[in-house]
């Protein structure tokens, strides 16, 4: 067996992000670049998001916290607030 330049070749853990040439399921850059990490407040990531901004909370809700898995992260607006 050889050694050479591999990156992760399974999707990207649900609450992060990658970009293809990731090193691993939490977007940790790998030799071959890319990039990835944790979801961002206001979105959520599913195993296999490619992108930070894939998916945002829906209308009316909100994720104040990083890593959220799915929508059902997102939390409901409280009333006299404006959530997008």
């Amino acid at each position: 067996a050889s050694k050479g330049n591999s990156s992760y070749t399974g999707l990207c853990f649900g609450g992060y992000w990658c970009s293809e040439g990731a090193k691993d399921g939490k977007g940790n850059r790998g030799p071959l670049g890319g990039d990835g990490g944790p979801c961002p407040p206001g979105y959520y990531c599913p195993p296999g998001t490619r992108s930070p901004r894939e998916f945002s909370c829906p209308p009316g809700t909100y994720q104040a916290r990083p890593y959220a898995s799915n929508s059902s992260s997102c939390l409901t607006c409280p009333a006299g607030y404006f959530c997008r």
